[in-house]
Protein backbone atom coordinates (compact mmCIF):
# COMPACT_ATOMS: atom_id res chain seq x y z
CA UNK A 1 0.00 0.00 0.00
CA UNK A 2 1.25 3.70 -0.87
CA UNK A 3 1.79 5.31 1.77
CA UNK A 4 0.11 8.89 1.86
CA UNK A 5 -0.49 11.80 3.96
CA UNK A 6 -3.91 13.20 2.67
CA UNK A 7 -7.03 11.97 4.55
CA UNK A 8 -9.02 9.83 2.77
CA UNK A 9 -7.02 9.38 -0.15
CA UNK A 10 -5.61 5.66 -0.78
CA UNK A 11 -4.84 3.01 -3.64
CA UNK A 12 -7.17 2.79 -6.32
CA UNK A 13 -9.46 -0.36 -6.56
CA UNK A 14 -8.19 -3.05 -8.30
CA UNK A 15 -10.81 -2.21 -10.84
CA UNK A 16 -9.94 1.30 -11.40
CA UNK A 17 -6.71 2.23 -13.37
CA UNK A 18 -4.40 5.26 -11.96
CA UNK A 19 -3.04 7.71 -14.80
CA UNK A 20 0.19 6.39 -13.44
CA UNK A 21 1.78 4.21 -11.15
CA UNK A 22 1.07 5.10 -7.47
CA UNK A 23 -1.43 7.69 -7.71
CA UNK A 24 -3.96 7.27 -5.34
CA UNK A 25 -8.07 8.01 -4.90
CA UNK A 26 -9.51 10.70 -3.26
CA UNK A 27 -13.34 10.51 -2.42
CA UNK A 28 -13.69 14.20 -2.09
CA UNK A 29 -11.74 16.98 -3.99
CA UNK A 30 -10.94 20.32 -2.15
CA UNK A 31 -11.48 22.43 -4.73
CA UNK A 32 -8.00 22.16 -6.83
CA UNK A 33 -8.63 19.78 -10.18
CA UNK A 34 -8.39 19.35 -13.33
CA UNK A 35 -10.67 18.04 -15.40
CA UNK A 36 -11.39 16.64 -19.08
CA UNK A 37 -14.00 19.22 -21.86
CA UNK A 38 -16.14 16.32 -21.72
CA UNK A 39 -16.63 15.99 -17.70
CA UNK A 40 -17.55 19.57 -17.84
CA UNK A 41 -20.12 19.16 -20.90
CA UNK A 42 -21.61 17.21 -18.19
CA UNK A 43 -23.44 19.06 -15.28
CA UNK A 44 -20.60 22.10 -14.77
CA UNK A 45 -21.34 24.09 -11.25
CA UNK A 46 -25.01 23.65 -9.95
CA UNK A 47 -25.92 27.42 -11.17
CA UNK A 48 -28.92 27.01 -7.99
CA UNK A 49 -25.73 26.76 -5.45
CA UNK A 50 -25.30 29.94 -3.26
CA UNK A 51 -22.31 32.08 -3.83
CA UNK A 52 -19.70 29.61 -1.59
CA UNK A 53 -19.37 26.59 -0.45
CA UNK A 54 -19.65 22.60 -0.78
CA UNK A 55 -19.33 23.11 -4.35
CA UNK A 56 -16.27 20.74 -3.93
CA UNK A 57 -18.46 18.19 -2.32
CA UNK A 58 -20.97 18.39 -5.49
CA UNK A 59 -18.80 17.73 -7.98
CA UNK A 60 -16.94 15.07 -5.98
CA UNK A 61 -20.41 13.12 -5.62
CA UNK A 62 -21.37 13.67 -8.84
CA UNK A 63 -17.71 12.84 -10.38
CA UNK A 64 -17.70 9.11 -8.49
CA UNK A 65 -21.70 8.63 -8.98
CA UNK A 66 -21.77 8.96 -12.83
CA UNK A 67 -18.94 7.36 -13.52
CA UNK A 68 -15.98 9.54 -13.28
CA UNK A 69 -12.80 9.46 -10.37
CA UNK A 70 -11.02 11.43 -8.69
CA UNK A 71 -7.26 10.77 -8.76
CA UNK A 72 -4.56 12.73 -6.62
CA UNK A 73 -0.68 12.92 -8.74
CA UNK A 74 1.84 10.85 -6.52
CA UNK A 75 4.30 13.71 -6.46
CA UNK A 76 1.67 16.73 -6.46
CA UNK A 77 1.87 19.13 -3.83
CA UNK A 78 -1.06 21.60 -3.32
CA UNK A 79 -1.35 24.13 -0.69
CA UNK A 80 -4.62 26.71 -0.14
CA UNK A 81 -3.96 30.19 1.31
CA UNK A 82 -6.74 31.87 2.92
CA UNK A 83 -6.77 36.12 3.10
CA UNK A 84 -6.77 37.17 6.06
CA UNK A 85 -10.47 38.41 5.30
CA UNK A 86 -12.69 37.68 1.92
CA UNK A 87 -12.81 40.05 -0.51
CA UNK A 88 -16.75 39.62 -0.48
CA UNK A 89 -19.34 39.09 2.17
CA UNK A 90 -20.06 34.66 2.38
CA UNK A 91 -23.66 34.65 3.56
CA UNK A 92 -24.02 31.90 5.78
CA UNK A 93 -27.38 31.15 4.70
CA UNK A 94 -25.60 30.43 1.22
CA UNK A 95 -23.97 27.85 3.06
CA UNK A 96 -26.49 25.74 4.43
CA UNK A 97 -28.71 26.07 1.05
CA UNK A 98 -25.42 24.75 -0.57
CA UNK A 99 -25.60 21.71 2.09
CA UNK A 100 -29.64 20.85 1.26
CA UNK A 101 -29.00 21.44 -2.47
CA UNK A 102 -25.91 18.45 -2.23
CA UNK A 103 -27.92 16.16 0.51
CA UNK A 104 -31.46 16.23 -1.80
CA UNK A 105 -29.74 15.38 -5.04
CA UNK A 106 -27.31 13.25 -3.81
CA UNK A 107 -28.11 11.13 -1.09
CA UNK A 108 -30.73 8.98 -0.49
CA UNK A 109 -33.12 9.25 1.77
CA UNK A 110 -31.37 7.55 4.72
CA UNK A 111 -28.86 9.53 4.55
CA UNK A 112 -30.67 12.57 3.91
CA UNK A 113 -31.88 11.78 7.47
CA UNK A 114 -29.08 11.62 9.39
CA UNK A 115 -27.83 14.41 7.51
CA UNK A 116 -30.97 16.30 8.92
CA UNK A 117 -30.34 14.80 12.32
CA UNK A 118 -26.79 15.72 13.16
CA UNK A 119 -27.39 19.17 10.63
CA UNK A 120 -30.62 19.84 12.93
CA UNK A 121 -32.13 20.76 10.17
CA UNK A 122 -35.60 22.14 10.81
CA UNK A 123 -38.20 19.88 8.58
CA UNK A 124 -42.17 20.04 7.78
CA UNK A 125 -43.48 16.80 6.10
CA UNK A 126 -39.94 14.99 6.00
CA UNK A 127 -38.61 18.28 4.18
CA UNK A 128 -36.41 21.14 4.84
CA UNK A 129 -38.10 24.43 5.86
CA UNK A 130 -35.39 26.19 4.19
CA UNK A 131 -35.90 26.75 0.59
CA UNK A 132 -32.96 25.05 -1.27
CA UNK A 133 -34.30 26.34 -4.98
CA UNK A 134 -35.45 24.11 -7.61
CA UNK A 135 -33.35 21.07 -7.37
CA UNK A 136 -35.18 19.19 -10.98
CA UNK A 137 -32.50 20.09 -13.31
CA UNK A 138 -29.86 18.36 -11.28
CA UNK A 139 -32.15 15.66 -10.70
CA UNK A 140 -32.54 15.36 -14.05
CA UNK A 141 -28.42 15.16 -14.65
CA UNK A 142 -28.48 12.38 -12.19
CA UNK A 143 -31.04 10.32 -14.33
CA UNK A 144 -29.36 11.28 -17.70
CA UNK A 145 -26.19 10.65 -16.97
CA UNK A 146 -27.28 6.72 -15.16
CA UNK A 147 -25.47 7.89 -11.76
CA UNK A 148 -25.01 5.10 -9.20
CA UNK A 149 -26.77 5.11 -5.53
CA UNK A 150 -25.29 7.19 -2.59
CA UNK A 151 -24.89 3.71 -0.99
CA UNK A 152 -22.00 2.70 -3.15
CA UNK A 153 -20.47 5.39 -2.61
CA UNK A 154 -20.49 4.99 1.10
CA UNK A 155 -19.46 1.01 0.58
CA UNK A 156 -17.01 1.83 -2.24
CA UNK A 157 -14.82 4.01 0.53
CA UNK A 158 -15.87 2.59 3.94
CA UNK A 159 -12.72 1.43 5.43
CA UNK A 160 -10.97 3.44 3.09
CA UNK A 161 -10.65 6.87 4.67
CA UNK A 162 -9.43 6.17 7.77
CA UNK A 163 -5.86 7.24 8.29
CA UNK A 164 -3.14 4.92 8.41
CA UNK A 165 -0.66 5.30 11.83
CA UNK A 166 1.50 7.33 9.56
CA UNK A 167 -0.22 9.74 8.10
CA UNK A 168 -1.52 12.96 9.48
CA UNK A 169 -5.49 13.07 10.24
CA UNK A 170 -7.47 15.86 10.15
CA UNK A 171 -4.08 18.66 10.75
CA UNK A 172 -3.54 21.41 8.55
CA UNK A 173 0.29 23.01 8.19
CA UNK A 174 0.17 26.49 8.51
CA UNK A 175 2.36 28.96 7.90
CA UNK A 176 3.08 32.16 8.43
CA UNK A 177 3.58 33.83 5.19
CA UNK A 178 6.39 36.09 6.22
CA UNK A 179 8.22 32.42 6.26
CA UNK A 180 7.39 31.26 3.10
CA UNK A 181 10.43 31.52 2.14
CA UNK A 182 11.77 29.20 4.38
CA UNK A 183 9.16 26.45 3.50
CA UNK A 184 10.08 23.36 3.19
CA UNK A 185 7.05 21.20 1.07
CA UNK A 186 8.91 17.90 2.28
CA UNK A 187 8.75 18.86 5.78
CA UNK A 188 5.44 20.41 6.40
CA UNK A 189 3.79 17.73 4.53
CA UNK A 190 5.48 14.24 5.43
CA UNK A 191 6.47 12.39 8.21
CA UNK A 192 10.21 12.24 9.33
CA UNK A 193 10.25 8.89 10.38
CA UNK A 194 9.06 7.45 6.84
Amino acid sequence: MEKTTNRGRGPLESGLRPPSRGDSYSPITMGMFATSKFWWSKGQMDPGMGRWGLENIEISLRTWLCGGRIVVAKDSYVAHLFRTRFAYKVNNNDIIRNKLRVAMVWFDKESQQRFFNASKTKLKNGKPVMNYGDISDRLALKKELNCKPFSWYTEFFQGRAPCGKRERCGKGNTINLKDIKNFDMKKAFYEKDW
